[in-house]
């Protein structure tokens, strides 16, 4: 929490807002980010990246033409993770954001509707099912980028 105000206070932005979780969640899921998407540029043939570079393509050329479009299934699916996390942090809401008023995230709604003796469970499933399609639908639009086979006969030979 020390190191969060300090990062906070570094580049200008007050810890208890949006803006401050936001740069949280970004911090944590940087790692994440750079080891998905290393892993599978690297796995990407060469021989494409050889082609295109006889063909004249610079490095720059090669990259938005071959490797971005080519990694769209890997930013889907760690668009996908990373929206679910964030959807889903309660702990860090708590945390970070406290517990005003203006700033309780949904979550931090829902675990208030259970209550302190713990009834009202008809309530709190219902809420807790329409917060499902929210998630539903980030899924359902970027469910057409994961291709299976994508580089299959791309490379002739082996």
């Amino acid at each position: 929490l020390k190191l969060y105000n300090g990062v906070g206070s570094f580049f200008g932005v007050p810890s208890k807002t949006y803006l401050g979780i936001w740069l949280a969640h970004t911090g944590f899921g940087l790692p994440f980010a750079i080891y998905l998407l290393r892993s599978y540029i690297a796995g990407l043939p060469r021989e494409i990246m050889e082609s295109a570079r006889i063909d004249g393509a610079s490095d720059f050329e090669i990259f938005v033409k071959i490797v971005l479009p080519l990694s769209f299934p890997v930013l889907a699916s760690f668009a996908i993770f990373q929206f679910l996390w964030v959807w889903n942090d309660l702990l860090v809401a708590m945390v970070f954001l406290g517990t005003e008023g203006d700033q309780i995230v949904l979550t931090a709604k829902l675990n208030a509707l259970l209550g302190s003796r713990g009834g009202d469970w008809e309530i709190l499933t219902t809420s807790a099912f329409v917060t499902i399609i929210v998630p539903l639908i980030v899924f359902f639009s970027l469910q057409r980028y994961f291709v299976r086979g994508l580089l299959a006969g791309s490379v002739k030979g082996g």
